[in-house]
């Protein structure tokens, strides 16, 4: 039975799922700007207040007579200067005619410079997402209505943002109305977090991801130790990461 013109079918050699994240961290990420038939949108600079009034630092852009709004980000690690892929959806969404938000959340990019809140494992990023969205429609003239995105571990953050869009205390409190949040756009989110952990301890080259996932991880804990000194614990030290798999976050241990 031939496949539906309407489900997309990778190139063979990427219908491996390692293979095709290999390729769009190695490949994709550096040729991302020729994969655009139109520019990349002009976004100019914003903070929004995430829950617990943390500061989260985002891009905006939006096209005349916007039909919605796109608010999205990126997996474990990164900032939003060297996401690629995330900044390539958000030109495509924005060519198809969407107001786009684009943010570090917690602990990442520049949103760690502004604060020394670290990640929540998942208690308060779902929260983030609908509360930029309601600054966005009511700041910022975005419409509604709004879709949450994101691929990887910003895939369940995202998810995490429609579960708290059904938080009937919460849209009352930011003024957001019920299907103002219409769904989300999700690659790759890590519903099963603990199977693709032991993938990738068995197979050789996943080891390797491991580590290198590990080392960014550290290079943001350094990150956030300069920008926020005295904050942490001295004796704890960053080269000591507890990773959670089950949520892909991490803290200082002593």
């Amino acid at each position: 039975m031939p496949a539906s013109p309407w489900i997309y079918q990778p190139p063979l050699p990427l219908r491996n799922g390692l293979a095709m994240t290999l390729y769009s961290h190695f490949v994709t990420s550096q040729r991302w700007r020729k994969t655009l038939s139109q520019p990349e949108p002009t976004y100019r600079p914003r903070i929004f207040w995430g829950a617990n009034q943390v500061p989260l630092f985002g891009w905006i852009a939006s096209p005349p007579q916007a039909r919605g709004t796109w608010v999205a980000t990126y997996g474990i690690t990164g900032e939003l200067a060297d996401q690629g892929t995330l900044r390539a959806l958000g030109a495509k969404a924005y060519h198809a005619g969407y107001a786009v938000v684009l943010f570090d959340w917690r602990a990442h990019g520049q949103s760690a410079d502004l604060s020394a809140t670290l990640t929540s494992d998942g208690l308060y990023e779902g929260e983030d997402f609908v509360r930029i969205a309601a600054q966005a429609i009511a700041q910022e003239n975005c419409p509604t209505p709004v879709w949450f995105a994101g691929y990887s571990l910003g895939g369940q953050l995202a998810l995490w943002g429609l579960h708290a869009s059904e938080n009937q205390a919460l849209l009352a409190e930011i003024e957001l109305a019920p299907g103002d949040v219409a769904g989300g756009v999700v690659v790759c989110p890590s519903l099963d977090s603990w199977r693709s952990l032991n993938y990738l301890m068995r197979h050789p080259l996943g080891r390797y991801i491991e580590k290198r996932i590990a080392q960014a991880l550290k290079v943001l804990a350094h990150k956030l130790d300069a920008a926020h000194p005295g904050v942490f614990d001295p004796g704890r030290s960053p080269e000591r990461i507890r990773f959670w798999p089950s949520i892909a976050s991490w803290s200082f241990l002593g």
